[in-house]
Order: structure tokens, then C-alpha cells, then sequence
């Protein structure tokens, strides 16, 4: 095979190549009608409607809310009861990295490392995702260290 025939393989090698983009970019130009059900339809739109909405002060889905009342300093609640309104949500699944209520080996790590003082502070003024007061914001600081006394008690 001589060098003239090399040039016209490639040269048929590149014509085909090309020829077969096109194919292919046609392929993909081409618009096509598709027709389904108006069953079809219906659960389509089941699948791509939204998962949840947004729903805003003064909206009139607002007024299917609940209103809670805010918690007043001088409300008695007991520990346990400020845990689960402000602290459950997170500590009970470990959400955030927030140590699991219970969990002996994290806890006692935590008090050995900062002391009891570090855990008042943290829960007062928050830490790492944890907010300034945790989600009880109506709280004192002196139900602050009763609910972490709590905590740990639980957790001995």
C-alpha cells in the first residue's frame, strides 16, 4: 500500500465520520410529537408538582398556623419539658452534629474537656450550628443550665 492509497482511506475514514455527526445531529434536531393521556398527564403532573410551599406573614395560607405563644421567663416548666420544646429536635437525632442525649462516651468527653461551665456557656451562647440559646429563646440562662444538668443526667 503506497502512500496515495493511505491518503484516500483517510480521507474515506473522515467523509464517513463527518457523514455520521450529521446523522447523529439531525437524529437530535429532529422534533418529534408525542401525544399522552390526559391519565398520562395527570400523574406527570402528580410527580413534578412542588414538595412543599412557602407560605409567609399575611399570606392567607398563614392563617392555618398555629400561633404559639412565647415562652416567658417566669413560666414553670420543668427541664424536661424546655428540653423537648428547644433542644429535642437536634439532640434526640444528632442533627448538626449536636451530641445525642443519652450518648455516655460523647457527653462525658464534653465535660472532661471544657467542665460543666463550657456546657452552660455553649447552650447560653451557642456553638458551632447550634444557635445563641439553642431553640429556646425565651429561655433564661438559669433554665439554660437546669435543661444542660438535664442533659446530663441523662447521659451518665
Amino acid at each position: 500500500m503506497n502512500r496515495s492509497d493511505r491518503k484516500q482511506i483517510r480521507t474515506g475514514w473522515i467523509a464517513v465520520s463527518g457523514l455520521f455527526v450529521i446523522g447523529l445531529l439531525a437524529g437530535c434536531i429532529q422534533k418529534e410529537s408525542v401525544t399522552i393521556s390526559a391519565v398520562h398527564k395527570k400523574v406527570l403532573e402528580e410527580r413534578l408538582r412542588p414538595v412543599g410551599t412557602i407560605c409567609l406573614h399575611g399570606d392567607p395560607c398563614a392563617q392555618a398556623i398555629p400561633q404559639t405563644s412565647s415562652l416567658s421567663a417566669d413560666e414553670k416548666k420543668t427541664p424536661a419539658q424546655l428540653y423537648r420544646i428547644g433542644c429535642a429536635a437536634c439532640h434526640d437525632t444528632g442533627i448538626g452534629d449536636a451530641p445525642k442525649i443519652g450518648d455516655r462516651r460523647i457527653w462525658r468527653q464534653r465535660r472532661r474537656s471544657g467542665g460543666i461551665e463550657q456546657l452552660y456557656s455553649s447552650a447560653i451562647n451557642g456553638l458551632n450550628t447550634m444557635p445563641a440559646r439553642g431553640l429556646c429563646v425565651g429561655c433564661t440562662d438559669q433554665q439554660l443550665r437546669d435543661v444542660v444538668d438535664y442533659i446530663v443526667s441523662k447521659s451518665r
